[in-house]
């Protein structure tokens, strides 16, 4: 989900948020954090080149940072809005990915059966977006506020994050049926569940 010279160079700069750190350093200051692998996924940054990351290792970031138990378990070991802020900043790196290797002149759409991999990109952009309705209702539910969590940008990065995928819809005439499997959201603290809401 990040490539090694990342993994080395913001290890070697104390720069591995806590969500990435082992879970014996997370709550050490950034310095004295120690990157478990198998957490860490790109940071986004304005001034990054055309990644290299596939399709493959975009679809298992973004599953990773919409239903980890490790950011959104019971037993986390860090509140929603230290996740929130953490898949927020990483997903944007993704959706940069994705738009900065569409911009170039050999990107052709690939469907997802035909490159070996879960996902297309306009489903994984959709993916993203689901992310972002979500967490919206949770922010609010959770009193979160500034700088944390501001309302108009969030709403405004949901608005990207649909307009992506529409820009990003496969050249063809035919429906696009996308994934909407509730299964890949971890159960939301602020709703009930589908079994209480029937018995009530």
């Amino acid at each position: 989900m990040c490539p090694e010279d990342e993994i080395a160079f913001r290890s070697r700069t104390g720069n591995v948020h806590m969500c990435e750190a082992t879970d014996a350093t997370c709550r050490l200051p950034p310095s004295a954090r120690v990157a478990e692998k198998g957490r860490m996924c790109s940071a986004y940054s304005r001034n990054n080149t055309v990644s290299d990351r596939s399709l493959t290792t975009l679809a298992m970031t973004v599953d990773y940072l919409t239903t980890s138990k490790h950011l959104w378990g019971e037993e986390t070991s860090f509140g929603v809005d230290v996740a929130y802020q953490f898949a927020m900043d990483r997903l944007r790196a993704v959706s940069a990915d994705i738009q900065m290797q569409r911009s170039q002149p050999t990107y052709i759409y690939v469907p997802a059966s035909e490159y070996g991999s879960k996902s297309s990109v306009p489903e994984l952009l959709l993916q993203i977006a689901r992310f972002h309705v979500r967490a919206l209702a949770l922010c609010l539910a959770r009193g979160l506020s500034p700088p944390v969590f501001d309302e108009r940008l969030h709403v405004q990065a949901t608005c990207n994050a649909l307009e992506n995928v529409l820009q990003c819809a496969p050249p063809t005439s035919a429906p696009v049926t996308f994934r909407t499997s509730g299964s890949t959201w971890p159960p939301c603290p602020t709703c009930p569940s589908s079994s209480s809401s029937s018995s009530s």
